[in-house]
């Protein structure tokens, strides 16, 4: 055995000879798993997260899953892999080892794709070794080699870091709040992604001990409540005593973080109006023109009483009357206006003024004109990400239908939404949906020179994240997204979630999740349609949105005579036509 043991938590991990990887408890010796590669193991494991990086004679680097054992990646050099792989970011940096092969490679290490080779003049018998941002190796040509390695922070992971920190109930830690929030802003590698992972981490238990003070509080209540002797009182004296304590030194360390805060805010303020200043003076021109959360004053004279209700990824959104229509409607102005922004909010619109479905928010009107914005429908009902969930069977059915003949209308135009998600599922005041948000979507055939920036990693398909090992966005993809949407709704919770996007996204291109039934044991019927919804390949998955809406109906209208039957006995004539009339013309439809 030339392979040195990994340790990682509870577990050892080592290849041996017989060209298997172990897995076995540090403390008993006991076995765990055990993977089989195509030939000598003499590489040591890496780890990193929950995964195990491994070299084998076959020439293959592989990546498994340290829990369970599972190939997650494998990835073919053109020789010998003998020695251990180093992690450094988002990368997996080995040499290969034989006479057909002399490089260096360095692969994407969540889904092993390769990002360069470099080619030295013999055989590479080191493993790398990383310091900063340089991967240094060897060569049996007598040279050693630095190679710069600079991890790419995208924008996913820092969207992922706001979510994390957004889903928090903050009350009470608003400043610890705002500090991360202008951290996350600052991140430029894995080590600030992973210092604010941390920091959430710490104010999730700062929460959790601040919810401990109520229910002291409540304990202290009931003692009060029962107090028989004088023994008692003491006791609850000491213990009020303590609390006050507790409480006291708590708003003590408050005081000094809020202080920390104001004094870092200030500076960072000082810093930016010196940068202003400064970039004033090197010219007048800027690439951007940023906007201020407040209502154009230009847009004054079409619309009244404007007020700001919300913000996405690239606008402000404002309630305003409409002074010619007399309507109220939801104004979306863009953030700041670059060249990038420009081609977005042009494109949304270019989208979305064909669209004309009761499913589907409706864009009235667009102008550049004294400032971009469009003019949309305005829904009251909130968005399907502030419902609590999980919601009933019946009722979660139905907005998946509904929400589906929406996407039929689009899809029939030759248009993918691309970004579904409950924050972009609007509810009017009775509870019918309307998607909103066209702005990352597409029109007709994959282009090489198309991007999607910006889009929700949580929601986001395999392809999204992976075109080269998925293939390319289509229709699919939003069958992906509205099975992903169905699942959380009558489960409670995301299928791919994890602790980290990293995580979540390697959920996502690797994992199948539980069955919906394994947590909601009524939505056992719907186990199989939600599943095709979520597999990984496309093919795979239902083919459009009549196939999908073929087996909801199917499922409606068996599970759900009785809803008719109820309906129609109390005369309520939407839900009579709901359950009879449209999954009748539907199911026409669909055959």
């Amino acid at each position: 055995m030339d392979s040195s043991p990994a340790i990682s938590g509870n577990f050892v991990y080592v290849g041996s000879s017989d060209g298997y990887v172990y897995c076995l408890n540090k403390n008993t010796g006991e076995l765990i798993w055990k993977f089989e590669t195509g030939d000598y193991v003499h590489s040591s494991p890496a780890i990193s997260g929950n995964f195990v990086y491994v070299g084998s004679s076959d020439g293959y680097v592989y990546c498994l899953n340290k829990n369970t054992g599972k190939l997650i990646w494998k990835f073919k050099t053109g020789n010998y892999v003998r020695l251990s792989p180093a992690i450094s970011g988002n990368f997996v940096y080995v040499g290969s080892y034989g006479s057909y092969d002399s490089y260096v490679y360095c692969l994407n290490k969540n889904i092993g794709e390769l990002i360069w080779k470099f080619e030295t003049g013999s055989y590479v018998g080191s493993s790398p070794a990383i310091s900063g941002n340089f991967v240094y190796v060897g060569s049996d040509d007598n040279y050693v080699y630095a190679f710069e390695s600079e991890p790419v922070i995208e924008e996913w992971q820092k969207e992922e870091l706001k979510r994390k920190l957004n889903s928090l109930n903050t009350e009470g830690f608003e400043s610890d709040v705002e500090h991360l929030k202008l951290r996350i802003g600052e991140v430029e590698n894995e080590n600030d992604v992973r210092g604010i992972e941390e920091k959430i981490k710490e104010l999730k238990l700062d929460l959790l001990n601040a919810e401990g003070f109520e229910s002291d509080t409540k304990q202290l209540k009931i003692w009060l409540d029962s107090i028989k002797n004088e023994y008692e009182i003491k006791e609850v004296e000491r213990k009020i005593d303590e609390l006050k304590r507790k409480i006291d030194e708590r708003k003590r360390i408050k005081a000094e973080q809020e202080k920390q805060f104001e004094q870092e805010k200030l500076k960072q303020q000082q810093e930016r109006i010196k940068a202003d200043e400064s970039e004033k003076e090197k010219s007048k021109k800027q690439d951007y023109v940023s906007f201020p959360k407040t209502f154009p004053e230009g847009l004054n004279k079409y619309y009244s009483n404007p007020e700001f209700i919300g913000e996405g990824g690239f606008a402000f959104v404002f309630k305003a009357m409409s002074n010619k229509d007399k309507r109220l409607v939801a104004i979306k102005i863009p953030k700041e206006m670059n060249e990038q922004i420009g081609e977005v909010f042009l494109r949304e619109f270019g989208i979305w003024k064909d669209l004309n479905h009761k499913n589907i928010a409706k864009l009235y009107n667009a102008n550049i004109h004294p400032c971009a914005y469009l003019e949309i429908e305005y829904i009251d009902g909130g968005s399907l990400e502030n419902i609590k969930k999980p919601i009933g069977l019946e009722k979660a059915s139905e907005l998946i239908y509904n929400l589906l003949l929406g996407l039929a209308e689009a899809h029939s135009k030759n248009i993918y939404h691309l970004d579904l998600k409950p924050g972009n599922i609007l509810l009017t005041s009775d509870g019918e949906p309307k998607i909103t948000d066209w702005g990352l979507s597409k029109i007709g055939k994959y282009s090489k020179n198309s991007t999607l920036p910006g889009f929700t990693l949580m929601y986001s398909a395999p392809e999204l994240i992976s075109p080269k090992r998925f293939g390319n966005r289509d229709e699919r993809t939003d069958i992906f997204q509205i099975g992903t949407i169905f699942y959380e709704l009558i489960t409670g919770v995301h299928p791919f979630d994890g602790d980290t996007g990293e995580e979540i996204m390697m959920n996502i291109l690797n994992e199948t999740p539980k069955k919906p039934s394994e947590i909601n044991p009524d939505a056992k019927k719907l186990d199989a349609l939600i599943m095709k919804c979520l597999e990984k390949k496309k093919e795979n998955r239902y083919q459009n949105v009549s196939e999908l809406q073929n087996d909801l109906i199917s499922f409606m209208k068996t599970e759900y005579k009785k809803s008719f039957t109820e309906s129609k006995l109390r005369g309520d004539v939407k839900r009579s036509c709901f359950y009879c009339g449209e999954l009748v013309k539907s199911s026409a439809k669909t055959r």
